[in-house]
């Protein structure tokens, strides 16, 4: 059967149209539990390191009172 104007090019827009939402929500969905998972994992990271930098400070700190008091 043909329809004016329908063609192979304009079927494929229209399916892509239609399954595009269908497609992305559950990759949305993976995409933002991923995002999540590592900002949780980096900020973790970041509190690790800034605790560890302190820790150093007071310990090198300790170290030139020892030595000049």
């Amino acid at each position: 059967m043909y329809i004016p104007g329908m063609d192979n090019d304009t079927l494929r827009v229209m399916l892509a149209a239609a399954l595009g939402p269908i497609v992305w929500m559950p990759v949305h969905w993976l995409v933002d539990k991923y995002k999540a998972k590592h900002a949780a994992r980096d900020a973790m990271r970041r509190l690790d390191a800034m605790h560890s930098s302190y820790h150093f400070g007071k310990r090198m700190a300790a170290r030139f009172r020892r030595l000049f008091h």
